[in-house]
Order: structure tokens, then C-alpha cells, then sequence
């Protein structure tokens, strides 16, 4: 074959029509210029079975013929038993560093070269499309190896400091992680994706050896500023072990809002700035307490605003303790509005519950 000869391309092909639509999601978009499908797991999930793993995020024609492929879905160790069984071994297993960057996923089809990410049909779509476009300018090998085998998707990838999910990296760095065959589904193993990565010049994985499976997953668990490791078993099938510093900062940080800050913020009895970041910091890390600070902010301003209509009730309070429950709730909807059910707790000798604080803070901050 020479250099600038197509191989002839055979690709898995389904009937598009048989997607579980309740399962899966089936989006009609573009790719490479042509119309075409990307089915992905629905928003509230799905049941994974041996025969829907592909559809974690793959790309198909009108014809349903497999266009674009990532990792077929993988779980965490001891998640899902009866599809992946954890060996009682690591003989033929390799481990590798699970990087907490996004899929880069690289195909060639329709003479074009496609970047995308797991949830687009094309990566120009993402606010950092440019960046994954880079990695052909980065590690210019990669289009002729897509060009010679276009019956593969390339899977890399993408660390970069713009699109952060919980790991910092401080510049723009691509990392080979697979490569799918689209005849049959199939990856190319650890070893071969050494080799291949080494023809790109490209960067792989840090490979980890552990002498049995529970010295991996305590060693892992206890791991920190790293996300985890990725298990290939000596079958073939992948599994996920992951630090537990990192799913608490993971935990933290796909959930940072100010209602979840809220709640934090009550249940440590609403402590001041200083005092809260502190305790942010303690008990994820120093990079959680930094992207928190200007919501912690907004609820030092909302506290002290709070403290000064407390302060205000309670004066209130104590000069009408006297008057009638009527004459009471006159003065207290003219004097305090939203302010009157609270003095009627005070009067009551109740104490102002979590609950209670909640809402006086939806309030303040608009929520």
C-alpha cells in the first residue's frame, strides 16, 4: 500500500433504530460534514449490560455504521461484579496513572481530521475546542497514523489548566490512553499503546506494580494529589481504583455552589470568613479553600446582614414581650416584614433551628 492509499475501511454497524431510547441518548448532528448520531448514556442512567458498554460515547452514520469510538464504558473496582469481576490476581495485569484531564478523541473520516470530546460531535463546540485541536500541531505523527488506520479512534488525554476538573496541571499536555478499533470495538492493551506512543512521541500513562490486589487498593486509596489508577486486567477489561483525598475534593468540587457552601456553612454553626475557609481547607485542601473564597464572601456579607436583623428582633422582642399575640403580630409585619415569624419564635422561647437560618439565608442571597 502506499503512503497516500486509504486502506479499505470495515466498521461495526447496528440498526439505530434498536437504542433504547429510554436508556440512551440518540443526538442528530454532524460529523466530519456528514449527518450522523451520538449516543450517549441518558441523564438519569442506565442499566449496563455486556452488549451496550459502546454506547458510553460513539458516533454513527445514517447507515449505523461506527464513525467515531471512546472507552467503552468501565466502572470502579467492585462496582458491577457480574459484568467486571475483580481478579483475585494481578498476574498480566498492567496499572497505570488515571489522569484528571477529559477524552481527546481523534478520528479521520471523510479525508478530515475530527477532535472531539465524549458529549459533542465535534470538539470546536467546547469553550477550549482550539486547545484539542492541538494535539495535532503538538504531535503532528498522529495524522498520518490516522490516516493509515482509519478503521481506529485515537483516545488521548487533554490536561490542560483551562478546563480544571479537580487535578492542577499547569500547561497544555496530551497523553496517548487508547486507541478502539471500530471493526470490532476492541482497545490495543497497555503494551501496545507503549509502543504506539512512542512512535507518536507522545506521553503515556506512569505505570505502577503492586505485589497483590489489596496491597492496589489501600495503596491507592491513601494516595494524594493523584486521582487513581487505571486497572487493565490480564482479560482485558479495565477497572478504575481511586484515591479517597480524590473523590472528597471531587465531591466538593462538582458541587460547589452557594447552597452547598450553605449548608457547610450552617452545619459548622455559621462561622466567620477566616474561620470557615479554614475549616475548607482542613478538611478537602488548600485548592478547594482558594475557588471557595468569593462564595464564602457573599456569605460573610449575608451573616453579617443576618446578625444585625437578629440583633434588631431581639430588641424588638424584649420591648413588646407584654403586648397581645394581635397587637404583637400588628407591630412585628409593620416593623420587621419578613422578619415577624422570627420574632414570634424568640417570643416563644424557640430556638432559631437550621432550618429557620436556611430560609432567612435563601433570602438574603437570592436563592
Amino acid at each position: 500500500m502506499s503512503e497516500r492509499e486509504t486502506p479499505i475501511l470495515k466498521v461495526m454497524q447496528i440498526d439505530l433504530s434498536d437504542v433504547d431510547r429510554e436508556q440512551f441518548s440518540v443526538k442528530e448532528g454532524v460529523f466530519a460534514d456528514k449527518v450522523a448520531f451520538l449516543v450517549t448514556h441518558a441523564i438519569q442512567g442506565c442499566e449496563w449490560t455486556l452488549d451496550n458498554l459502546h454506547f458510553r460515547s460513539s458516533i454513527w452514520d445514517e447507515n449505523g455504521e461506527l464513525k467515531s469510538a471512546s472507552f467503552p464504558k468501565f466502572v470502579n473496582a467492585g462496582e458491577k461484579p457480574d459484568l467486571f469481576p475483580v481478579p483475585d490476581s494481578l498476574h498480566n495485569s498492567t496499572i497505570v496513572t488515571k489522569l484528571d484531564g477529559s477524552t481527546c478523541i481523534c478520528d479521520y473520516s471523510n479525508n478530515q481530521y475530527i477532535c472531539r470530546s465524549r458529549g459533542t460531535f465535534d470538539a470546536q463546540n467546547l469553550d477550549n475546542g482550539v486547545e484539542f485541536y492541538q494535539i495535532f500541531e503538538k504531535h503532528p505523527r498522529i495524522k498520518d497514523w490516522l490516516k493509515d488506520n482509519p478503521n481506529y479512534t485515537l483516545l488521548a488525554e487533554i490536561c490542560t489548566p483551562n478546563n480544571r476538573i479537580v487535578i492542577y496541571y499547569p500547561e497544555l499536555e496530551f497523553y496517548l490512553i487508547g486507541a478502539v478499533n471500530k471493526e470490532n470495538y476492541s482497545l490495543l492493551n497497555q503494551r501496545q499503546l507503549d509502543i504506539l506512543g512512542s512512535a507518536l512521541l507522545m506521553k503515556r500513562p506512569e505505570t505502577y506494580s503492586f505485589d497483590s490486589v489489596p496491597e492496589l487498593v489501600e495503596s491507592v486509596k491513601g494516595w494524594k494529589s493523584q486521582e487513581g489508577v487505571v486497572w487493565e486486567t490480564a482479560t482485558g477489561y479495565l477497572l478504575k481504583v481511586k484515591a479517597a483525598d480524590y473523590l472528597l475534593r471531587h465531591g466538593f468540587m462538582s458541587n460547589l455552589s452557594i447552597k452547598h457552601l450553605l449548608e457547610l456553612f450552617l452545619d459548622q454553626d455559621q462561622p466567620k470568613k477566616e474561620v470557615f475557609l479554614q475549616f475548607i481547607e482542613d478538611n478537602f485542601d488548600h485548592e478547594c479553600r482558594i475557588i471557595s473564597e468569593d462564595l464564602v464572601r457573599q456569605l460573610e456579607v449575608a451573616r453579617e446582614k443576618l446578625d444585625a436583623d437578629i440583633k434588631r428582633t431581639v430588641k424588638f422582642v424584649e420591648l413588646r414581650q407584654k403586648f397581645d399575640r394581635k397587637d404583637f403580630a400588628i407591630e412585628a409585619r409593620h416593623n420587621l416584614g419578613d422578619l415577624a415569624g422570627i420574632a414570634f419564635r424568640m417570643l416563644d422561647k424557640k430556638e432559631l433551628d437550621k432550618a429557620t437560618y436556611k430560609k432567612l439565608y435563601y433570602k438574603l442571597l437570592n436563592l
